[in-house]
This record gives C-alpha cells, structure tokens and sequence, in this order.
C-alpha cells in the first residue's frame, strides 16, 4: 500500500484477514522507518593543486543513517567564485558514480589568481531530494605563479658543416615549470669567442 507520510518518521503498520464471519482474532505487525533527504556531507579533502588545476575528492554518503535511507542519486560539486559580483556559489559537477571514493579536477585556461583562496562544498541527493551542505572545505591557498625554476640540460646530436643539433627533456613537473604549462623553449646559442649568446 501506499502512504503520504512524514519523512524519517518509525511506522507502525498491522494486518487482520476477514472473511463472511468476521475479521481474525490475531494481527500481524511491521514497523518501518520512511525516507529522509540525505544529511550534511563531511568536508572535502585535496589532491593535487596547481595554479591550473585543484583536485577534490569526497566520501559517498553509504551509511543508510546518513544518507536518508536511500542510496544518494547524484553529488553536486560548488565552489565559492569570489572572482564575480556578487559572490556566489558555483555548480561544478554532478556525479553520480558509485564508489568509496569520488574524485573531480576543478580546470580552468586561465590561472586561478595566485595566492588567492578556493572554497569548495559538496551535497547529496536521493529520490527524496537535495540533503544538506557539506561545511566548506578546509581553507585552500594557490600557490603562486612564476617563472620556470629548472631545465635539463640540452644533449648534442649531431654536428654537420652547416647545422647543429640538439635535444633536450622536456620539463612537466610543477615544480620545476613554476606551476604553469610550458610554451616554448628558446634556444640560444654563444660562439667560441663571443661575449653574450
């Protein structure tokens, strides 16, 4: 049968059987508890962070306590966009991949302002509806952009009457691009002799 009942609330229910006599002497019973909205989520945790790019990741809501009794359809990912007026809260995503563990890599073309700080939540739905915010995630500060802090040095392929020719790695990690992706190199080069290349 079908109830409109209030949610997260115990139900008590009981059954009689009736015949052309009258309804039975003994009832069965059950006790059910409806549905709710999920609860507020736990903060989010950091991964990789770049002036590019932040990696968050958040545990499903499984716990059935937690999640209202009803598996969670979806997860919608914000973040606190302080870059426009009025400031506001952003939607990043939506998921809805089961696992223990549920990752997205917030990217943008242009860098996040250096030294500036990101703020992300995230909050649960199930069928009974959106549940209540996570707290905002722990304080996130960019690091700041600068130029490239390391290269290797080039290796000599080959030399002909009329070309040299070189090779060199190229550098990827943030640490040594100063934590922006790499354009170009620029080649220069210095004579036997010559005072500056």
């Amino acid at each position: 049968m079908s109830v409109a009942y209030v949610p997260a609330t115990v139900y008590s229910f009981r059954l009689k059987a009736k015949n052309g006599v009258d309804y039975s002497n003994t009832f069965a019973t059950t006790t059910c508890t409806s549905l709710n909205v999920p609860t507020a989520m736990t903060p989010l945790s950091y991964g990789t962070v770049t002036p590019k790019s932040i990696v968050v990741s958040w545990n499903e809501l499984l716990d059935q306590d937690l999640n209202g009794r009803d598996t969670p359809i979806f997860y919608q990912l914000e973040w606190y966009n302080s870059e426009v007026s009025p400031v506001r809260w952003d939607i990043l995503t939506f998921k809805n991949v089961h696992g223990k563990v549920l990752t997205f890599t917030h990217t943008r073309s242009t860098v996040f302002p250096s030294g500036s700080t990101q703020l992300y939540r995230v909050v649960a739905q199930n069928n009974m509806g959106i549940g209540g915010v996570s707290a905002y995630s722990a304080t996130l500060s960019v690091p700041a952009d600068s130029v490239p802090l390391r290269m290797n040095n080039p290796t000599l392929v080959g030399v002909t009457p009329n070309s040299i020719s070189l090779t060199w790695s190229p550098i990827s990690l943030a640490s040594d691009t100063g934590g922006d992706d790499v354009i170009f190199y620029h080649v220069k080069w210095l004579p036997t002799g010559g005072v500056s290349y």
